[in-house]
């Protein structure tokens, strides 16, 4: 967990009952006691196959992509959601965006891209009808228009209420500017189908064929009936 101090406690570290605080690339963070839990669901393995997968495409680049890759890194420093700017490393930038690649059925990445992130574009539509289809329209931003939109979900186990937010990752969908994308089918084998009424939360990213995966934008809604 990432902090920011105020004024009553600038700084701290060490270890508080089961809190621990330090300093990680130069941002506080704060960590807790792990207890020991079996994480073996689908979603687990594949995110952790994914990492072990992303580190040996970052092991099998030449050397002169890792420099570049490193260059990149110190160039474009990164905002946390606290707001507090750091620099990452070549490994860590390659990482992060190779990782996310691989778990919507992407190619890691080789040289890093000309443009940085491009946003999400403009979303036109989002409506989940019960029995399908369940529609995403969207135009994808103008500075680099060819890409692939990176779709997560969630279905919350209540009719009330959002809750926390547990992702299914969805495939990765290409787009040429604009498109109206079904993902009924992949959402449905992940999550099973939904009824009228249902709450659900989409979360988007695009990653264009030369710019870094965007931050994601999170929306909720209501299934309708058809």
């Amino acid at each position: 967990m990432i902090c920011t101090f105020g004024a009553v406690i600038s700084a701290a570290s060490g270890t508080v009952g089961g809190v621990t605080f330090a300093r990680v690339k130069g941002a506080p963070v704060i960590r807790t006691v792990q207890t020991g839990r079996n994480q073996s669901t689908p979603d687990q393995m594949a995110q952790r196959a994914a990492h072990a997968a992303a580190i040996n495409a970052w092991n099998g680049l030449a050397a002169v992509y890792k420099l570049a890759w490193n260059m990149y890194a110190i160039r474009n420093p990164r905002q946390n959601r606290l707001g507090v700017w750091r620099r990452l490393t070549g490994f860590q930038f390659y990482l992060k965006e190779a990782t996310i690649r691989i778990r919507h059925g992407m190619g890691t990445p080789g040289s890093p891209p000309n443009l940085g992130q491009q946003g999400i574009g403009q979303p036109t539509g989002l409506v989940f009808y019960a029995g399908g289809p369940y529609e995403i329209s969207i135009n994808s931003p103008t500075g680099d228009p060819h890409g692939y939109y990176l779709f997560t979900g969630h279905r919350p186990m209540s009719a009330v209420s959002y809750k926390k937010p547990y992702y299914h990752v969805l495939p990765a969908c290409y787009i040429e500017h604009a498109a109206t994308f079904d993902i009924q089918a992949d959402w449905d084998a992940k999550m099973g189908a939904m009824a009228a009424g249902e709450l659900f939360i989409v979360q988007v990213r695009y990653v264009g064929l030369s710019s870094l995966i965007s931050a994601a934008a999170t929306y909720r809604s209501t299934v309708i009936a058809p």
